[in-house]
C-alpha cells in the first residue's frame, strides 16, 4: 500500500485462537486513508493443521472501538473460497472496510467451514495458561533434556516454552495450543506424548544422575587404565604419568567448566558464542553433537531475524544435519516472502524462481505477477499490466484484473474525449465498477457530439438506447422534431411520419400530421399506390384520427389484390417460358382468379405422378382374382392425388374403384374377379390406374383368363 496515503491507526500481532481452529492470526492492521477518509483492516491469516485446499471460508468478529474506546461498530466477516487462494496465508489482499469513527478493534476468529460442509465452531471460554520459558528449567535439567532428546528425533528444534495441558487443550513447546484429542501440534507436528515425556521432570532427574553416575564411572575407568599401562615403570609413573593425570584433570576440570559456560549460553540462546566454544572442548560429553546443534540454532535465529543470507550460509555448512538442506531452501522462500511484503515483486519473483520446486514456489511465481500487475494498475498502467495478465490465463482474479486493464482504458479513452471507443470498452466490460453508467454517460456524450457535427440520424440512434438518462428524452424529441422539419422541406414524407409516430404530441407534430402527413397519404391513395399510402397510414394513431380507419382497410385489400395479381401474371409468363415448377409454387396457394385450377393443372406437368408395377401373373384361371401390385411416385411434393381403379374384363363388364389420398411412396395390391366364375368368359382383360381429378391414365396392366 502507499506509505503517505494510508496511516496506520493500530497493529495486531498474532494471537493464540482457539486450539480446534485451523487457523490462527499472524498479524492484522487497522489503516486510515487519507484520500477517502475510509478506516480498513487487514489480516493475515495462517492454515495451520490441514491443507488450505480443505478449507472453504473462515468467520472473524470484529468489535470496533472510538477514540473515547467507546463501541463504535460490531459485525462479522467471513473470508470466502479460502481453498482457490493458494498458500498456506490468506487474507493481506482482503481489506475490510469499517466505520470512519472506528480507531482500535479487537478481533475473534469464530468459526471455520471446510470443503466437506463441516463447521468448526471456536470452543467457548477458551483462556490459555500463561507461556512458561524454556529457561526456567534449571540448568542441569535443561543440559540433560538436550541429551534425552536424542531418544525423540521427531521433536528436535527449538524448546521456546515447557508444555502444558489444560481444560480441553494442551501447549506445545514451539508455543502453539492444541485440542486434548490432537496427538500432534498443529503448528510444529512434534508428537504430544513425546514432548511432554521428554520434559517429564522426574524423569530428567533420574537421567540426570544415571548420566553423573556413568561419566564418574568412565573417568575412573580410564585413569585406572593409564595407570596400569605404566605401572611397570615406577620412575616414569612417579616423574610422567602422576603428573600427567594431574595435568589431564586440570585439562578436563577447565574443558567441563568451558562446557558447562557454552551449554548455558547455548540455553540462553547465545548460539553464536555457544557454536564458537563447543568446537574446542576436543568432544568432552556431547560437544560435539551441542556444536552442531548451535550452529543450526545460530541458523533459525537468523532466520527469525531475517538475516536469510547468513542463514543460508550456516545451513549450507551443516550440509545433511537434521533439516538443513530443507531450511537452507527455507531461507530463500521466507526471503522471497519478505520481498513480497516489501513490495519488491521483482526480487522475490527471481528468488521463487531459484527454488522452483521447493514447497509451493511454484505457485508463488504466479502470486507474485498477479502483485506485479496490481501494481502496474495502481500506476494507471493497464497495457503492462494486461500483457503479465495474458500470460497469467484464469489463475485466481487474474480475469478481474483484466477487466481492471479493460476499465482504465475506457477510462483514459473517456478522458480523451474519445467516446465511441470508450463506450465500447465500457460495454464489453459489463458489471464490474461504475462501468454501465459510464457506459451511458460515453453514449450521451458521443450522441451530443454527432449532433454539433450535423449527423442527427447517429445521434437518434444513441438517444434512443438511452432511455431517461439524464436529458437525453429531451434532447431526442427535440431532434426527432428538426429532423421531421427537414424531413418535411425535403417532400420525405415518410421519413417524418415515421418520427411523429413516435413524437406523441411534443410541440405542434398533430398540427404537422393533419396538414402535411395526411393529405400526402389520401394523395397517394388516389393514385392508387397503395404501399406507399399503407406506409404512411400504418405510423398514424388510428385513436386521434378514427377516420383514416375504412381507408387503412380499404388500402391493405388493394394492396393485397394488386400484389396478388402481379403474382399471378407472373406465373403466366412462367407458363409461357414452359417453367411449370415456378409458376406451380406461385399459384398453388395464390387463391386469386383461377389461380387453384391452374395449380392443380400445371401441378401435373411439373410434378408428374407415375405408378409402376404390373399383374402378379399374366394368365389367370377363371376362379382366379386378378391381382395386380403397384407402387406411386412423384406429384408435388407434400400432396397426395385420388386414384380410379378400372378393371375390364373378358366378358366386357368393368369394374371402378376409388382411392382416397394416395401419396408419394405408397404400395398397394388390387384385384378383380367374377363373382360367379362359371359363366365368366375368357379372353383378354385390363386393369388402368387412372388421376382421379383429371382423368388422366398413369398405368395399364393387361391379363389373359383361360380354363
Amino acid at each position: 500500500m502507499d506509505q503517505d496515503r494510508y496511516r496506520r491507526l493500530q497493529e495486531i500481532d498474532g494471537f493464540q485462537v482457539s486450539p480446534n481452529l485451523p487457523v490462527r492470526l499472524d498479524k492484522a492492521a487497522l489503516l486510515f486513508d487519507e484520500v477517502t477518509q475510509n478506516v480498513i483492516l487487514q489480516c493475515k491469516l495462517r492454515v495451520i493443521g490441514i491443507s488450505f485446499t480443505e478449507l472453504s471460508s473462515v468467520t472473524i468478529a470484529i468489535t470496533g472501538h472510538s477514540l473515547n474506546e467507546e463501541t463504535a461498530e460490531k459485525k462479522e466477516y467471513a473470508y470466502e473460497n479460502v481453498n482457490r487462494l493458494g498458500g498456506t496465508t490468506f487474507g493481506t489482499n482482503t481489506p475490510i472496510l469499517l466505520s470512519k469513527d472506528v480507531r482500535s478493534v479487537e478481533l475473534t476468529i469464530t468459526s471455520a467451514k471446510l470443503l466437506d460442509g463441516t463447521v468448526i465452531e471456536a470452543m467457548a471460554n477458551f483462556h490459555p495458561l500463561e507461556p512458561v520459558p524454556f529457561t526456567d528449567l534449571p540448568l542441569e535439567l535443561r543440559t540433560q533434556l538436550h541429551r534425552d532428546v536424542a531418544n525423540y528425533p521427531e521433536i528436535k528444534g527449538v524448546f521456546l516454552y515447557i508444555p502444558q495441558i489444560g481444560e480441553g487443550w494442551w501447549s506445545c513447546t514451539c508455543g502453539h495450543c492444541n485440542p486434548l484429542f490432537w496427538d500432534e501440534c498443529r503448528e510444529c507436528s512434534r508428537d504430544k506424548s513425546d514432548l511432554f515425556a521428554l520434559f517429564d521432570s522426574n524423569t530428567l532427574t533420574t537421567n540426570l544422575e544415571i548420566y553423573t553416575q556413568e561419566l564418574e564411572a568412565k573417568a575412573a575407568e580410564k585413569l585406572r587404565r593409564e595407570a596400569e599401562t605404566k605401572a611397570r615403570n615406577k620412575w616414569f609413573i612417579q616423574r610422567v604419568v602422576l603428573p600427567a593425570a594431574v595435568a589431564i584433570a586440570i585439562v578436563f576440570a577447565a574443558l567441563s567448566g568451558m562446557y558447562v559456560y557454552a551449554f548455558a549460553r547455548f540455553s540462553a540462546g547465545d548460539y553464536i558464542t555457544a557454536k564458537e566454544i563447543f568446537p574446542r572442548l576436543l568432544g568432552i560429553y556431547d560437544s560435539t553433537d551441542l556444536a552442531k546443534e548451535s550452529s543450526y540454532q545460530d541458523g533459525v535465529s537468523l532466520l527469525h531475524q531475517d538475516q536469510f543470507d547468513g542463514a543460508k550460509q550456516v545451513f549450507a555448512e551443516l550440509g545433511d544435519y537434521r533439516n538443513s538442506k530443507t531450511l537452507y531452501f527455507d531461507a530463500d522462500y521466507r526471503h522471497a516472502e519478505k520481498a513480497l511484503e516489501e513490495k519488491e515483486y521483482t526480487k522475490a519473483k527471481a528468488l521463487f524462481i531459484s527454488i522452483l520446486s521447493y514447497s509451493d514456489a511454484a505457485s508463488r511465481i504466479y502470486d507474485t505477477d498477479l502483485l506485479i500487475a496490481e501494481k502496474y494498475l495502481s500506476e494507471k498502467k493497464p497495457d503492462e499490466a494486461r500483457k503479465v495478465l495474458v500470460e497469467l490465463g484464469n489463475y485466481k482474479n487474474s480475469t478481474e484484473l483484466l477487466k481492471e486493464c479493460d476499465y482504465q482504458d475506457a477510462a483514459i479513452l473517456f478522458a480523451a474525449k474519445k467516446y465511441e471507443d470508450s463506450q465500447r470498452l465500457f460495454k464489453n466490460i459489463g458489471i464490474y465498477k461504475d462501468a454501465q453508467t459510464l457506459e451511458k454517460e460515453s453514449t450521451y456524450l458521443l450522441a451530443k457530439q454527432y449532433l454539433a457535427q450535423a449527423e442527427p440520424s447517429k445521434a437518434l440512434d444513441l438517444l434512443t438506447k438511452l432511455g431517461n438518462y439524464k436529458d437525453a428524452t429531451e434532447i431526442l424529441n427535440e431532434t426527432r422534431y428538426d429532423q421531421v422539419v427537414a424531413f418535411l422541406e425535403l417532400e420525405k414524407y415518410l421519413e417524418a411520419a415515421l418520427l411523429l409516430q413516435k413524437l406523441n404530441d411534443y410541440k405542434d407534430s398533430e398540427t404537422l400530421i393533419g396538414e402535411q402527413i395526411l393529405p400526402h397519404a389520401y394523395d397517394l391513395y388516389s393514385k392508387m399506390e397503395w404501399e406507399r399510402a399503407l406506409a404512411i397510414f400504418n405510423t398514424i394513431d388510428t385513436s386521434k384520427h378514427p377516420e383514416v380507419v375504412d381507408t387503412i382497410t380499404s388500402t391493405k385489400f388493394n394492396l393485397e389484390q394488386a400484389r396478388k395479381k402481379a403474382t399471378y401474371d407472373q406465373a403466366l409468363v412462367l407458363i409461357k417460358q414452359a417453367k411449370y415448377k415456378d409458376a406451380y409454387l406461385l399459384l398453388k396457394n395464390l387463391k386469386y382468379s383461377n389461380s387453384d385450377a391452374l395449380a392443380s393443372y400445371y401441378a401435373t406437368l411439373a410434378y408428374p405422378w407415375k405408378v409402376s408395377g404390373g399383374m402378379t401373373k399374366y394368365s389367370f384361371s377363371l376362379s382366379e382374382h386378378f391381382s395386380a401390385e403397384w407402387s406411386l411416385t412423384g406429384g408435388p411434393p407434400g400432396e397426395k392425388i385420388n386414384l380410379t381403379y378400372v378393371c375390364k374384363l373378358p366378358s366386357g363388364g368393368k369394374v371402378d374403384e376409388v382411392l382416397w389420398n394416395v401419396s408419394s411412396g405408397d404400395s398397394w395390391t388390387y384385384s378383380c374377379y367374377y363373382s360367379n366364375w362359371i359363366y365368366g368368359s375368357t379372353g383378354s382383360g385390363w386393369i388402368k390406374i387412372k388421376n382421379y381429378n383429371t382423368g388422366e391414365t398413369l398405368a395399364t396392366f393387361e391379363f389373359w383368363v383361360g380354363y
